[in-house]
């Protein structure tokens, strides 16, 4: 009997029928159901595509809102506790809790080794293959560095405390209470743990697309780190604001003895992948926090005291709080492009890095600027009269983070690719460089000269990462649209400052912002800073919003979509 064949039949050529199984393993699809003898149709076949594109957004959108919400409370928590000690405990004490906090950040990045990178990395791929085995292997394979040596630190720091302590009497000086006090760096040595423990959870969650539960635990932590450095600081002075540095990870951490009971295997190339992987990450970490993880705070305590490690802490806290709201909304960003990754969805990557670059640079550069023109009313309204010193340098700080903070995605976008030697060795000269600055720049001009080297350092590797992933991964930067919303953040800080020449005092403030964002709006519709398909975009990522939010934001979305 003569073969036929039913793709023909049912008036569908060989061709078509190919395309459907490509795309359909591209995208992992349901193989077709035959119904009554007839293939999958090419409207189903795109119909399907197009559900699973809009699943995957969806769960996108979820999962960044969940980790913006998880990385809003702590960033608030560390803010208000910042606040809190300035306020309560002045400028003296302020500097020591900063330094501490420098101590401890730096310490848990070599802790942790980059695993909570790797996590995020990796076990998307693994559970989206459904390969849970290999992913409980990955979980229990990387922790075991990360526990020993953060255990190791915490010997040190208490050893290192009790060496130094010993026959040195009471002393009033900032600077040199921190270098004698036992106090001190046994609870510098705790919070190491406990962050550290806190980080690998937090990692694993992201990873198993855990955002909610994440979320939960942040703004429970944000609540607890706020009790504890309020409580402990009124009767403990600066050590015992110190609590609040403990308690921001303790209810993570308590998750982990569940997360590491799970069994599982892990084969011998994929170990090789993700050992390779979070070497090469943790260097380029290790780097990263020299170059950005507040090194200066090292050297000013060292050639200008505590004072000056206050005022510099201060102006690196206003330019967190600038950055890291539109920062946090690429939180889901690593999960998603390592599972496009794992079905080598080339296209969909490059297309997600222009995306969510141009939308990263129009939310956090008029956030940036708008907040270096009015810092010369915010800084001392926030934090008190004896902060004025900081402004000159939190202008300087809160509008370099600006650049730096656009080009976040590109980070992402090279840990994703694998691209880890490239971020290795430009943490690695970013490191050199501020070092070099610390033992020159520092003692010789305080604190406007760290203040201007960091922001000259951090332009440099931005320009070093464009130019990497234009060149090495023949991903194109959106050049012009990141030129028009700089242009339109310009005009919203012109305005913003304008307004703080014309009022005197915090009142400014209450007019500034609303006039700077007016203008901010103006601009963008006047110079067409996004294309129409980012409105578009932004408008459907809205949808899983609370109507309260939801219909304003889409209300001023389309007033600026010209």
């Amino acid at each position: 009997m003569k073969r036929v064949d039913s793709s023909r039949a049912n008036g569908m050529n060989p061709q078509r029928r190919d395309w459907l199984t490509r795309r359909r393993i591209r995208y992992r699809l349901p193989a077709p159901r035959h119904r009554a003898g007839r293939n999958l149709s090419h409207d189903e076949g795109h119909r399907r595509v197009a559900r699973s594109d809009g699943f995957m957004t969806g769960r996108l959108v979820r999962n960044t809102m969940a980790s913006a919400t998880a990385g809003l409370s702590v960033m608030f928590g560390g803010f208000l506790s910042t606040v809190l000690v300035a306020r309560m405990l002045g400028v003296e004490a302020a500097g020591i809790v900063a330094f501490a906090t420098w101590v401890v950040t730096v310490s848990i990045v070599v802790a942790d080794l980059g695993t909570p990178g790797t996590l995020s990395r990796y076990l998307p791929e693994l559970l989206a293959r459904g390969d849970q085995a290999q992913a409980a292997g990955v979980t229990r394979h990387l922790f075991r560095w990360p526990g020993l040596i953060a255990t190791l630190l915490l010997i040190g720091f208490v050893g290192y405390g009790t060496a130094i302590g010993v026959g040195s009497g009471a002393v009033e000086s900032g600077s040199a209470r921190i270098r004698t006090d036992v106090v001190f760096w046994i609870l510098v040595g705790v919070a190491c743990v406990v962050q550290t423990a806190a980080n690998y959870v937090n990692g694993y969650l992201r990873g198993a697309q855990g955002f909610a539960r994440m979320a939960r635990l942040a703004l429970l932590s944000a609540v607890l780190q706020v009790v504890a450095t309020a409580l402990g600081g009124w009767f403990f002075g600066a050590n015992g604001a110190l609590a609040g540095a403990i308690a921001i990870g303790l209810l993570p951490s308590l998750l982990l003895p569940g997360i590491l009971s799970r069994r599982g295997t892990l084969s011998p190339e994929l170990r090789r992948r993700v050992d390779r992987f979070t070497f090469e990450t943790w260097l380029g970490y290790v780097g990263t926090a020299f170059a950005w993880s507040r090194m200066e705070i090292f050297f000013l305590e060292r050639s200008w005291g505590a004072e000056s490690v206050a005022l510099f802490s201060v102006s690196l806290t206003l330019a967190n709080l600038a950055t890291q709201g539109p920062l946090l909304l690429t939180g889901g960003l690593l999960p998603y492009l390592s599972e496009q990754s794992g079905v080598n969805a080339g296209e969909k990557i490059r297309d997600a890095y222009a995306i969510g670059t141009r939308l990263i640079a129009f939310l956090v550069l008029p956030a940036c600027f708008g907040a270096a023109a009015i810092a010369p009313v915010l800084v001392p309204a926030i934090y008190g009269n004896a902060f004025a010193g900081a402004v000159p340098t939190a202008v300087l700080l809160v509008a370099g983070a600006g650049f730096s903070a656009a080009s976040s995605v590109g980070v992402t976008y090279l840990l994703a690719m694998e691209r880890t030697r490239f971020v290795f060795l430009t943490g690695g000269i970013s490191a050199i460089l501020v070092v070099v600055v610390g033992f020159t720049v520092v003692p010789a001009f305080g604190l406007l000269g760290a203040a201007v080297a960091r922001v000259a350092i951090q332009i440099a590797v931005v320009i070093a990462r464009v130019w990497y992933i234009h060149r090495s991964l023949k991903t194109p930067t959106p050049y012009a649209s990141l030129a028009r919303i700089l242009l339109a953040a310009s005009v919203c800080a012109l305005a913003a400052w304008s307004c703080t020449r014309l009022i005197d005092g915090v009142a400014a403030l209450a007019v500034a912002i609303p006039v700077g964002a007016l203008a901010y709006g103006v601009a963008v519709r006047i110079f067409h800073a996004l294309p129409r398909s980012d409105y578009e975009r932004l408008e459907r990522a809205f949808g899983v919003l609370p109507s309260a939010i939801r219909i304003p934001a889409v209300t001023v979305l389309r007033l600026l979509c010209s």
